[in-house]
C-alpha cells in the first residue's frame, strides 16, 4: 500500500541522499532561518534539491547553482533539461521526492502537511520555505538561499545592484506627494488574483 511505499522509500532515500553528500573536505554545516522562522541546520553547499517555486528557481539560475535541480514542481517549466516532475506546488508527490532523495526540498509555507514534512524530514531531506514574492523579504531570503550553496559572494553583485536601484527610486520618489503617487494594479496567477499584498 501507499503508507509502505513511502516508508520503504524514505528507508532507501536516506541511504541514497547520505551518498549524495560533498567530500568532508568542502563541506560544513551551517544553520539557517527559512521565512517561516523555522532554524534548520544543514550541509553546505547543498548538490541535489527541488523547488516547487519559479522565483527560486530563477534565483538559483542567478547563483549559478541550478544544476543541482533534481526535481521540479509542474508549474515549473525548464527548457532543454529533463528535471523529474514531482507535483504540484500545493500537492506535493512525496513519494516521488522520496525517490529522487533531494538534500532539500524548497516550497511553499503550509503546502507541504506537516505529515508529509516529517516523512522527508525522517528521511534526511530537509523541507525549506523559501518565498520570493514579498518585496521586503526578497534580499534576507536571497542571502539566505546563497548560503545555502555557498555563493555568498556572487550574491553579492545582484544585492549591491538591487540596493542601488532601490536607493535610486527612494530619492527619485521622495519629493512626490501622496497625492501624486500612481496607483498599480498587479495581477497574477488567475484573474483578479494578486499574490500577496507587497508583491509587483
Amino acid at each position: 500500500n501507499a503508507a509502505s511505499s513511502a516508508s520503504q522509500a524514505a528507508s532507501d532515500a536516506g541511504s541514497t541522499a547520505a551518498s549524495s553528500q560533498p567530500t568532508a573536505s568542502a563541506a560544513k554545516t551551517i544553520q539557517v532561518t527559512d521565512s517561516t522562522g523555522k532554524s534548520i541546520e544543514i550541509v553546505q553547499p547543498l548538490q541535489r534539491v527541488v523547488t516547487f517555486n519559479s522565483g527560486l528557481y530563477d534565483c538559483m539560475r542567478a547563483l549559478g547553482v541550478d544544476a543541482t535541480l533534481v526535481g521540479r514542481g509542474s508549474s515549473l517549466v525548464i527548457d532543454g533539461k529533463d528535471i523529474p516532475d514531482v507535483g504540484a506546488w500545493d500537492a506535493p508527490n512525496i513519494e516521488v521526492i522520496l525517490e529522487i532523495a533531494p538534500e532539500a526540498v524548497f516550497a511553499y509555507a503550509g503546502k507541504i502537511t506537516p505529515e508529509d514534512e516529517k516523512i522527508l524530514e525522517n528521511s534526511g531531506i530537509h523541507c525549506i520555505y523559501l518565498e520570493m514574492t514579498k518585496a521586503d523579504r526578497i534580499v534576507e531570503e536571497y542571502q539566505t538561499l546563497a548560503k545555502l550553496f555557498g555563493k555568498e559572494e556572487k550574491a553579492k553583485t545582484y544585492l549591491d545592484l538591487n540596493q542601488k536601484y532601490t536607493d535610486l527610486l527612494a530619492e527619485r520618489l521622495s519629493d512626490l506627494k501622496e497625492g501624486e503617487r500612481r496607483t498599480i494594479y498587479y495581477e497574477g496567477y488567475s484573474d483578479y488574483k494578486s499574490v500577496n499584498k507587497t508583491a509587483g
